[in-house]
């Protein structure tokens, strides 16, 4: 019978339905047309959706009559109130003695809204009507005529009716409430893994960010919202990406406990706000529309705390609801993964630039062999790849040849002082006076003559050659905590550089192991997205050069293999820990996204002079021999040798290896395999030199040692 859905549902939010006023005016009219009394469908508030009526006497002399309005509005009000809090229909009369039921409708124990079944009379009734309209100032003859067109019923039939029509209405409410919550929860899903899809289309983490905001915008109905991610001390959060926010909130730093983003933050738990928010962990920033509901959720991975995402609706917008606080902790999940990728992709981005600038200066450093040409072009190095305000390189005692960089202005005396301290000498403060005199500036600003903040943060390491100390290079920020590991491995290698020009000994062989150790770190960075694939790359790296040794290629090719080695995997930087880390059979969506780790890899070390010769290399190391491999289904001798090489090396290890989806096979098994594909999957020659070189290792050694490595054929490697 009934076709349409309650308005005014407390505490549960359904799904807009555009046919609501014509689906309660037909219901009213059906039970119009059964009871022959008039029908009213409410909301909670009392406000009228539909009727269906007939012009009833009574009620129109009653309303007549100076207090009528008012009569009829208190009594109504009065029978609201009474079946909210039993949660039962309600039978009374109105002062004038007309009765009338209201059935409170019930969904999920919840009262959605009111019907009311007027004008009727129950037992002797008339007579009280009458008396009460002739009490209201009608005539005797008017009243009688008027009461005698109202219907009467008994007791039980008009609480029958009432109870009959709760029933009815409140059944086919909960029917169509609980298949909106399955829609909704079904748009919901699907709007997640649209989200999910949106998470893999970039690696840059401004850009990820800013697709966050705009992703949870669209998968809950919220006006705005900020991401808000630590910064490197971990103490303050700063928003990478702000809808709805002013420019003055967008710049300010929240410190972690502070406010709601901040609890959120420091207890790692979700936070659900409503009505005009007052919450003591709320703090105004900036003035901002009323907010009527806000939502903060912590983005977290492996346990840590990465940051926080907001949403707020103001009072013009629908109140955000537990459920929403469900939605956005799925969805905050799945983003804090993907931010977390885009950082690793980041540092892999960083470490593979500092290689690029440590190459350059390698190569300008064997063109000169003037001092300060030397600490010039090293400062330069500087500049470009640690973020700091005042650094330099100091010579000797101080008093020698000083290079100062200044990314900021900075003041005379701070300048002076900071030498003074990096020099390390009783006389540094004359030492530093001299040097600064005669120093060479550069950098994005010059030093100027006046003061700045204090340097918090410091970091410097020794210019040495063998046992002899021959100078310091540093860098100072004026920010706590500026500095980590990273940037000392970075200041290390190019100290490193600059002693070996200065000595002018051996600076290829020391380059080279500088950009070696570089090439390992990044390959840890790779290996440590999954634990079960720590150190594969480097093993992978020693069973490919023990091949290129067997083939007797040139010391440049087996350094070329070496690192391709430890460098084939690094497209795995773009691809989610969800599917590297999946402990069952990749679907086909995840094993395509997988293979595009070896296109990805290309592109990295194709950008870079000295790692560019690895690109085919990378790019092939999962062709076929036979064909039918990617990315470019190569097959025979159309596959660069390396890659060829790097294919059996990379296959033996992955098989020998435990992985979350399957346990290591033995040597034996891994070796078997080797040779049931040979000529199919690998190149047949090299399998054979491999095979050889097993052999003979075998008998040098009473145990081979076995170690996590990835499986053959359905290969994550």
């Amino acid at each position: 019978m009934l076709r349409g859905l309650c308005v005014g549902l407390e505490n549960i939010r359904l799904l807009d339905t555009v046919t609501q006023g014509r689906a309660w005016q037909n219901t009213c009219r059906d039970f119009f047309d059964a009871t022959g009394i008039n029908i009213t469908a409410a909301d909670t508030l009392g406000k009228v959706v539909a009727k269906a009526s007939h012009d009833v006497e009574v009620c129109r002399l009653v309303v007549s009559t100076g207090n009528g309005k008012k009569i009829c509005g208190s009594c109504h009000e009065e029978g609201l109130a009474v079946a909210s809090d039993s949660g039962r229909p309600t039978i009374a009369a109105c002062p004038v003695g007309l009765s009338y039921f209201i059935t409170p409708l019930v969904v999920d124990e919840t009262i959605a809204g009111y019907l009311l079944g007027a004008a009727f009379l129950l037992g002797k009734g008339r007579e009280r009507l009458v008396r009460g309209l002739i009490e209201l100032g009608l005539d005797a003859q008017t009243s009688r005529l008027a009461a005698a067109h109202v219907p009467r019923w008994g007791r039980k039939q008009a609480n029958a009716v009432a109870v009959l029509i709760g029933q009815q209405i409140s059944s086919q409410l909960a029917k169509n409430f609980h298949q909106q919550m399955l829609a909704r929860r079904l748009s919901e899903m699907t709007r997640l893994y649209e989200a999910g899809k949106g998470f893999t289309s970039t690696l840059d983490l401004d850009q990820l960010v800013e697709l966050t905001m705009d992703l949870a915008l669209d998968v809950l109905p919220a006006e705005g919202g900020s991401v808000m991610l630590l910064d490197d001390s971990g103490k303050y959060l700063k928003i990478g990406a702000a809808r709805g926010i002013s420019k003055e909130i967008k710049a300010t730093a929240i410190a972690v406990g502070d406010g709601v983003a901040g609890w959120v933050a420091i207890h790692g738990q979700p936070l659900l706000l409503k009505g005009d928010v007052h919450d003591p962990r709320f703090k105004s920033l900036a003035p901002r529309p009323i907010i009527n509901s806000a939502i903060s959720v912590p983005l977290r991975l492996e346990g840590k705390t990465i940051g926080v995402l907001n949403v707020n609706n103001t009072a013009a917008a629908p109140t955000l609801t537990e459920d929403d606080l469900k939605v956005l902790s799925l969805f905050a999940e799945r983003a804090s993964m993907a931010i977390e990728n885009a950082k690793l992709y980041r540092v892999a981005q960083e470490r593979i630039a500092e290689l690029s600038h440590l190459n350059e200066l390698g190569k300008a450093l064997n063109s000169t062999l003037n001092v300060r040409d030397i600490i010039r072009l090293a400062c330069n190095v500087l500049d470009k790849s640690i973020d700091f305000d005042v650094g330099g390189i100091l010579l000797g005692d101080g008093r020698k040849a000083i290079c100062l960089v200044a990314s900021k202005p900075c003041g005379e005396s701070q300048i002076k002082s900071t030498i003074a301290e990096m020099s390390g000498t009783s006389s540094a403060a004359a030492a530093a006076r001299e040097g600064y005199q005669a120093s060479v500036v550069v950098g994005k600003q010059n030093v100027k003559k006046r003061s700045t903040g204090r340097l918090l943060s410091r970091l410097r390491c020794p210019l040495q050659v063998k046992d002899d100390h021959i100078g310091t290079i540093f860098v100072s920020s004026t920010k706590s905590r500026a500095f980590d590991e990273n940037h000392m491995r970075t200041l290390s290698m190019l100290a490193s550089q600059v002693a070996v020009s200065l000595e002018n000994a051996q600076l290829y062989e020391n380059l080279r192991d500088n950009y070696a150790a570089t090439i390992a770190a990044l390959s840890a960075t790779i290996d440590a997205k999954d634990h079960y694939t720590r150190g594969h790359s480097d093993r992978v790296m020693e069973y490919a050069t023990a091949i290129a040794e067997a083939l007797e290629l040139p010391e440049d090719a087996l350094e070329t293999m070496r690192f391709a080695g430890l460098l084939h995997d690094i497209g795995k930087i773009g691809v989610s820990e969800a599917i590297l880390l999946k402990p069952s059979k990749l679907s086909m969506e995840e094993f395509e996204v997988i293979k595009t780790h070896a296109v990805l890899g290309a592109s990295i070390v194709e950008q870079i002079d000295f790692l560019n010769k690895l690109t085919p290399i990378i790019l092939h190391h999962h062709e076929r021999y036979g064909g039918g491999g990617y990315p470019d289904g190569l097959r025979g001798d159309d596959i660069p040798l390396l890659a060829r090489v790097l294919a059996v090396a990379d296959s033996y290890e992955a098989m020998t290896s435990e992985r979350a989806y399957r346990p290591a096979l033995t040597k034996d098994q891994a070796i078997q395999e080797l040779r049931r594909c040979s000529g199919e999957q690998f190149d047949p020659m090299i399998v054979e030199i491999f095979l050889s070189i097993l052999e003979a290792e075998g008998k040098r050694r009473e145990k081979v040692a076995t170690v996590p490595q990835i499986g053959l054929g359905h290969t994550h490697a």
